[in-house]
């Protein structure tokens, strides 16, 4: 009986002192790792974040579509952006780029396009001229009927940057995702010489760069670029005897160098960069003027039996295009040494200088410069000075 009430007590004491046990357990542990607080879910500073790659602002959802993980020394690459815009009455939308430093961007005043209501889109492309280089934070600044409305701006990834240095025979400086001769053509220089042009094209790269190794006489006749893609005619001056010409780039997508040839096939003519070098020999012409004349006459047999005004004009207008069209091309004088360029350019390369003086056709004419063909049909531009009656 004893025992039992015992129990009984023990059981009323554990009870009526359990909490003052359960404080002791906690404060043995009062310096462990277990006093230590987790986060908060949210920071404080969330609404300040970018959350998802999207900055918020009151008007302006503003975020990138693609940032480069890497990019190379002197490679070209872009980012693009997209701001959903919900300010009624938007009239502007401004680019800032702060805070950078080592890299250049080479479209900054690209302007933002917008395919779905409220949705802007744009993309910059930039090359990287330091190893210490910093991107730029991009700031947009809305303007609403002429008044400067609100700002929105997104900060700078982090991108790998690659320098490349590679001991490479005939390596060209290029690095590009791919690159590939388009078109080229040759002609002989002169009695030890030939000289080829290439149309060369190439994406996100440093194309400007593109460079020879064994070759003297070599340069960059234009160039020209897109979002992604660029493009270079190049012209190189190689000895009469070679059958290719050689070079190595950087494939930045296969992480190798790629050897690129270009067959030297020689060819009777002064060279252009025109696939059609002579319009007045093209097969698209001589179509043109065969479904033209054909629809004269079946337009004027039309005529003979149906009386009409209207169609008396389309046959007139249509009749005068087919006289233009077969009319021989207006011939000139050039007198002694005048020059024979490859491009209507001002920098482009002389290929020939008159020893006399010669009847040439105009084939074409651009702002300063003409098109022409010789009697023995090789084709170069000139400038319009140069020209005589």
């Amino acid at each position: 009986m004893f025992l039992k009430q015992l129990f009984f007590v023990l059981i009323l004491a554990t009870a009526l002192f359990s909490n003052q046990f359960k404080t002791s357990e906690s404060s043995v542990f009062t310096d462990s790792l277990s006093q230590k607080k987790l986060p908060n879910t949210l920071p404080k500073n969330y609404a300040s974040m970018e959350v998802e790659n999207i900055i918020k602002t009151k008007n302006v959802h503003l975020q990138y579509t693609y940032y480069p993980k890497k990019a190379y020394d002197k490679q070209k690459f872009s980012v693009s952006l997209k701001a959903i815009i919900s300010l009624a009455n938007l009239s502007k939308i401004d680019t800032v780029f702060k805070k950078h430093f080592g890299v250049n961007i080479l479209n900054p005043k690209s302007q933002w396009s917008s395919e779905e209501e409220n949705i802007y889109t744009n993309t910059y492309e930039f090359v990287i001229t330091d190893e210490k280089f910093q991107m730029p934070l991009i700031k947009m600044d809305l303007y609403a009927k002429g008044k400067y409305k609100e700002s929105a701006k997104i900060p700078p990834k982090q991108i790998e940057f690659k320098k490349i240095v590679l001991a490479v025979k005939n390596f060209s400086n290029i690095l590009a995702d791919d690159l590939n001769i388009i078109s080229q053509k040759t002609k002989q220089y002169d009695n030890k010489s030939l000289l080829t042009i290439m149309e060369i094209e190439a994406s996100n790269s440093n194309l400007k760069e593109f460079h020879l190794s064994g070759y003297e006489k070599q340069g960059l006749e234009s160039f020209s670029s897109t979002a992604l893609k660029q493009k270079i005619f190049y012209y190189v001056i190689t000895p009469i005897f070679a059958k290719n010409i050689q070079f190595n780039y950087y494939n930045t997508k296969l992480k190798k160098t790629i050897l690129v040839k270009a067959v030297v096939l020689l060819k009777e003519d002064l060279v252009s960069t025109q696939t059609d070098l002579n319009p007045s020999n093209s097969g698209f012409l001589m179509v043109k003027k065969v479904i033209l004349g054909v629809t004269v006459l079946l337009l004027l047999i039309l005529l003979y039996f149906k009386r009409s005004i209207l169609l008396l004009i389309l046959i007139l207008l249509l009749g005068f295009i087919f006289v233009k069209l077969m009319a021989p091309n207006k011939k000139m004088s050039i007198t002694k040494n005048t020059y024979i360029y490859i491009l209507p350019t001002k920098n482009s390369t002389v290929f020939h200088i008159t020893d006399k003086s010669y009847t040439v056709e105009i084939l074409k004419q651009k702002v300063g410069f003409s098109k022409i063909l010789f009697g023995d049909q090789a084709i170069g531009w000139i400038k319009n000075e140069n020209l005589h009656k």
